[in-house]
Order: C-alpha cells, then structure tokens, then sequence
C-alpha cells in the first residue's frame, strides 16, 4: 500500500494503544480520574464505571483479592458522576448495578473483556467469558461491535479498524444503556481526538434482550415436522407394498415350480393387486432394468398412491445414489460443478470467518495474501461464472434436443413454470429454515449478531420472485445474500428462448443476436468500471458510495458473458455429434496450454488490500472487462474436449460416477452451506484461531454436513415435489 495509507493506519492503531493502555494502573488511576470528571449529586456505583473502563486494561486476578480489599474498592468508587452519564442510563440498571453483590461483581469484572496479548497484530475481539458471565444470577453477556474509521483521501475511501467487546452487565441495564454507557467512556478519556469517529454499528447484542420464540418459530417447527412425518409414513407404506409385492412374486414362482400345469394367467390374477406399478418404476430406474415379475393393478396404478410413493425415501434415496447417467448427457459437467462448489464453499468458508468474528489473530490471515496461489480462495468470482457457463449449456442443450424430437414445439408456459417449481420451493424451505427456526441456534458471544434477520421480514418475497439483485439495491441488505445467483440464473432462464428460437429455426440471427449481447455487455461493464473507477483487487471494489458489489457484481447485464458463452457451447454440442470431432496431439497440448495458462492468470494474478501493490486503473478496467470470457473460455474449453473425447485422463476423473450423486446435491448444498457457517461460528466461545490447519478442518467439516443437509433438503423437498411434477404437469 501508499505511504499515506500507512501512515493513516498507524495513526488508528495509535487510537487502539489509547484505548489499550489508558489508564495504565487501573486501581490508582479510576478513582483520581472519576473524581475530575463529574460533579453530581447521583450516587453511581463504581461497578459499571470500572467494568466499562476494562475496556483496555488488564484486569488482575481479583478472584484471588481479599474480600475486604474488594469490598473497600467497591465502596470508594460510589462517586457523584451526572454531568458524564447525563441521564442517559435508566436507573434501573443503575440500580441494579448499586446493589450487586460483592462476589458477583468481581466475577462480572473477571468476564468483562480485557485487553489481551497481541492487540498491534489484530488481536481486536476482545469478547470476555460468555459461560462465566451467564452463570452469576440477574447478570447478561453483552457483545460491543464498533468501528474506527478516518477517512483516507479525497476519494472518501476509509481506513476501517473493527473491533468486538464483551461485557458482563446486570439484566436491568439495556442495550441502549450499554452503548450510551460506552461512549460516555470513549468521550472522556483524556487525548482521545477521534471520538466522531469511533462508531457503534449495531446496538449491543445481549442475552437478556435476545431473540424471543415466536409464533412463527413454532409454525416452522410444526410444519416441517409434518413434512417430516409424510416422509416417514410415505416410506412405510411403499416398504409394505414393496414386501407384498416381493412376496406375491415368490409365491408365483413357487406354484408355478410345484405345479408345472397352473395356470399363469390365474396366478398372475390372484396376486395382481399386491403389486404396485409406481414400485416396478422405481426398482427401473435405480437398477436400470424393468422388473419383468411385477404386474400392476388398479390400486398399484392409482393417483393417491403415487402421490404417496413420491415422498418415500426407498423410492428416492436409490436415484440420489445412483452413479448412472444417460449416454447422452454431458457427464464431466458432474466434475465440473462438483469442484466448482467445492470452491465457493472454500471461499465462504474463509470470508465468513473474517467477516462475522474478530479472529485472534487477524494479522496471519493477511499474511496469507502473500502466500502463492491463495489468491485462488481469495478471488473465488470465477467459480460463480463457472455456474452460469454450465447453466446456458445446459439449457441449450437440452431444450434444443427436446425441440429436434417436437419439430421446434415447446410449451413456452410450462418451460418456465417447470424452472420456477425446481428452484422456488426448495429455496422458499431454506429460506423458512434460516429466518425462523436458525436464530435460536448456536450459544456463544456471536450467537446473537448472527441471529439478527432484520432484512428477511422486509424482502424475503424478493428472494421468490427472483429479483434480491435488483431489490433491495444493497447486497448486504437482502435475506439470504448470497441467492443473487440464483437471481442471475432466473433472469438469464427468461430471456433464453429469445436466443434459443433463433438459433432452432435461424442459426445466424441467433449467433449474431448472441454476439451483440456478449458485446453490449462488455461494454456495459467497461463503462461502470472507467466512470466510477471500480477495482480489480478483492475487499477494494468499493469506491466512496458506489458500491462494484452492487452496480456490476450482482447484475444480470454484467454477469450475462459466461451463460451466453454456455449457450453458445450448448449449441454447438448439439450441432456437432461427438464422434465427429479429431484432434491431433499437438493441437490438444497447445489448447490445454495456452487455456490453462489464461484461466490461470484470471485467479492467480489480482494483486490483493495486503500485498502492497496496485494496479493502473487502465489495468483494473480490462481485467474486470474481459476476466469473465477468459475465464469461461477456459472451463469451454475443458468441457469441450471431454465432451468430444480428448480430454484422457482429466475427463476419467470428471466423467467418474462418483461424481453424480454430489451433483444433484448442488442445488440444495449451494442454499444450506453458508447457514452452517453461520451456525459454527454461532458457537464459538472464543475469536476464531487462523491457521491454515485449523481452517482446513473447518472446511473438510463443513463441507461434509453442507451435503448431509443438502441430502435432507434434497430428499424431503426437491426429488418429492419432481416426482409430483411428473405425476401433475406436462413436460415442457
């Protein structure tokens, strides 16, 4: 970075050492200090003055203080002090602060958040004991997050330092008392030029004021629990009329063997309304051959009892596991996505932990940026363009394949409405999930902060209607931010048939209607990063109020490159048969050479806040231009030769069946993953440690019950209410 940036840096640490080393003999300096400060007449027990003060200094072992020694302490800091609280404490708290017990108050200070060893390397969560605080009687943790910011040039970009207290307080004293109580604090300490700027960004979390149940936790809980209990009695059933089914067959085949004159068409008769249809169905498709011994009947065959059979876990569970796939499908895709969610997880994984907690030492993971290939986790944004790539070829694909077989007829209607029941319910339950039932979850300091669900009662509708990266217009203010790319897909899926007819009936409209789209949307994007100078350096892509997150990063316009690259690929798959294509070897090393070197460059090559360098702003603007066709061009690339048969030994590893059943899993695992972040750290008693073993660990675990949930998700929602569609709908 600059010297100006450093230098305005050093000066917020400088505020950090006036708050970490004021007043540097806490026991000496309170009473002299206090004492200058107000005249009053309101008595005001020493206890909350002190235990706010602990804010930077290390406390001493005062459980091993006498008790007269503490009681002495105690009495000599009832001071007059008006003119500093102002009114602005409820006397409640003050109260309750006055007539605290002696042994609870020192334990309180021994749970206050103190400062701690390596305050200068980031050390800045300095969050107390959260079970020691909530075991004393009539007193609540309380976790403080506030900012110190100075504003660092005349661009209004701003030097951020976050830092998180905890105290422990009486149950009387409210949120507002803590804050109120707090900057009075700040505000008075001697030297402290940079009060304006030491900002309090939510109200004081604390246990005592938490999340309270409400009826709409209760309507979640009973409505998934009968979702829960369809599942299990739907999978009952299916298993008894599996059984008899199973049953009626041996007994065909015994009379048969014992009596070689019966009469098969008799057997067949007395045993036919045993056997269920929609079973023989299933057993074809988890095995891939018909059950040649099943014979249907008019209750097998009903309507009520597919119904049913389309919620039954024995039915489901063998297409989810299943390694199989069509001939005719694209099967590296299954690599491809797998690894491709393999790597936004990664990347949440890391951010998050960043982003909700104060690590304890936040100044290793900066020095990760230096590390080679990290850049790989820290600018994730390919993985994301990799998803729509694989979206528009997909979608071409198929539906000019369904189109060949109808003459060029689709039902336009239900190809819409067939997208919407795929995406929308499944996200409408994790939604439910995530906004009533996931804020009483977790028991630690940041329990609380990440329960808070302000936006979802305000745009959760924005999230089904598929327009969260339009409204709100600020990312960080949507429910469930990161479903912006589902957002995307939607949007992209509306629009595709206008480059799907062309392309069916006439190919050259259709390619020449794609390419102004691939260049209006370059252009589009050039344009907003050369007029508000957005840069290419991951956490930098704000510039004053003109947020890169949300005027390029979440918009459709912006983000079309790869799908429409996808459609392109999608037709030409469909186009060129796969044995068609020859490639010497020569021309594979070349292109697997130069794409390789080029998709590289895309993800290894940002230079990032710590590393110390920036790049021109003629540089930013052509990165963040073109980033996304390059990249794109290189995941084409890839998906091309494995589709036509090049790919040796990379498409065995991404065509391999294990792939499959985490592939349908996606959906459902992109949705749950980031609540399951959210409910570890929920848990965390103390900041997060960060080393690259550690987070590794983390990452393994999450990503493990990120597809047991998704597996939950999957098979309680999506593959029931597809099946349902199958038995209601006409296909597209």
């Amino acid at each position: 970075m600059n010297g100006s940036k450093s230098s305005h840096g050093s000066n917020i640490m400088n505020v950090i050492k006036i708050l970490s080393t004021y007043p540097t003999n806490v026991f000496h300096t309170f009473q002299e200090y206090f004492f200058t400060m107000a005249r009053s007449h309101v008595p005001v027990t020493g206890f909350f003055l002190i235990a706010i003060a602990f804010l930077s200094q290390q406390c001493p072992c005062s459980q091993g203080l006498p008790y007269d020694v503490v009681k002495k302490m105690w009495d000599s800091q009832k001071i007059p002090v008006t003119a500093v609280l102002n009114g602005e404490i409820s006397p409640d708290c003050l109260s309750a602060a006055l007539n605290a017990t002696v042994n609870a108050t020192r334990t309180a200070l021994d749970a206050y958040g103190k400062r701690p060893a390596g305050v200068f390397v980031g050390n800045l969560a300095w969050i107390g004991h959260f079970d020691e605080c909530n075991e004393i009687p009539d007193f609540q943790y309380c976790l403080l997050d506030f900012n110190i910011t100075e504003p660092v040039d005349h661009l209004q970009e701003n030097n951020v330092v976050s830092m998180q207290y905890g105290m422990c307080l009486p149950n009387k004293c409210t949120p507002e008392d803590v804050r109120n109580g707090f900057q009075m604090f700040v505000h008075s300490i001697p030297g402290f030029d940079f009060k304006d700027r030491l900002l309090i960004q939510h109200e004081p979390w604390c246990t005592a004021y938490g999340t309270q149940y409400s009826a709409g936790f209760f309507i979640a809980v009973v409505s998934l629990g009968l979702l829960f209990l369809v599942v299990v009695s739907s999978s009952i059933y299916f298993s008894c009329q599996e059984a008899q089914g199973l049953y009626a067959r041996d007994s065909s085949v015994n009379t048969q063997t014992n009596h070689p004159d019966h009469d098969t068409s008799i057997a067949s008769s007395d045993t036919s309304h045993l056997i269920c249809a929609t079973t023989s169905t299933a057993i074809t498709i988890s095995t891939g051959r018909p059950s040649s011994t099943r014979q249907s009947s008019a209750r097998g065959d009903s309507k009520l009892d597919r119904v049913i059979h389309s919620f039954a876990l024995p039915r489901n569970i063998p297409i989810l596991l299943s390694g199989n796939t069509p001939n005719e499908t694209i099967s590296c895709l299954n690599g491809m996505r797998v690894i491709s969610l393999l790597w936004v997880i990664l990347a949440h994984t890391f951010s998050f932990i960043g982003t909700f907690s104060e690590p304890y030492n936040r100044n290793t993971g900066h020095s990760w940026f230096y590390r080679f290939m990290f850049p790989i986790i820290s600018n994730p944004h390919s993985s994301v363009d990799s998803f729509f790539f694989f979206s528009g070829l997909l979608v071409t694909f198929l539906t000019l394949k369904q189109m060949r077989k109808t003459e060029g007829k689709i039902r336009w209607v239900w190809f819409y409405l067939h997208r919407y029941w795929r995406l929308a319910p499944p996200l409408a339950v994790t939604m439910v999930f995530y906004t009533l039932i996931t804020p009483y979850f977790g028991e630690g300091p940041f329990a609380q902060m990440l329960s808070v669900r302000q936006n979802c009662p305000k745009y959760w509708w924005t999230n089904l209607l598929f327009i969260n990266n339009f409204y709100p217009a600020n990312i960080g203010n949507e429910c469930m931010p990161w479903v912006w790319y589902l957002a995307n897909v939607m949007q992209f899926f509306v629009i595709s048939p206008l480059i799907l007819i062309p392309l069916y009936f006439i190919p050259k409209v259709g390619i020449l209607l794609l390419s102004c789209l691939l260049a209006s949307s370059v252009l589009t994007t050039t344009i907003l990063a050369a007029v508000f100078e957005f840069q290419a350096i991951p956490g930098l892509e704000t510039n004053g109020r003109y947020s890169y997150w949300d005027m390029v990063y979440t918009k459709p316009y912006c983000r079309i490159q790869p799908y429409l690259i996808g459609i392109l690929v999608g037709y030409m798959f469909h186009r060129v048969p796969k044995d068609s294509v020859k490639m010497n070897a020569c021309v594979g090393f070349l292109g697997w050479t130069v794409m390789g070197a080029l998709g590289g460059a895309v993800v290894s090559t940002v230079p990032t806040p710590y590393t110390g360098s920036d790049w021109p702003p003629v540089v930013n603007i052509i990165y963040l231009s073109v980033s996304r066709i390059i990249w794109t061009l290189y995941v084409a690339w890839v998906a091309s030769v494995c589709h036509y048969g090049h790919g040796g030994w990379v498409n065995a590893v991404l065509s391999h069946n294990i792939w499959a059943p985490l592939a349908r899993l996606g959906y459902s695992t992109y949705l749950v993953h980031p609540i399951l972040i959210k409910l570890y750290l929920s848990s965390l008693g103390t900041p997060p440690y960060l080393s690259l073993q550690l987070m590794s660990f983390t990452y393994a675990g999450i990503c493990l019950i990120s597809y047991v949930c998704a597996a939950i998700l999957l098979l309680m929602v999506e593959y029931p209410l597809r099946n349902l569609e199958k038995l209601f709908f006409p296909q597209p």
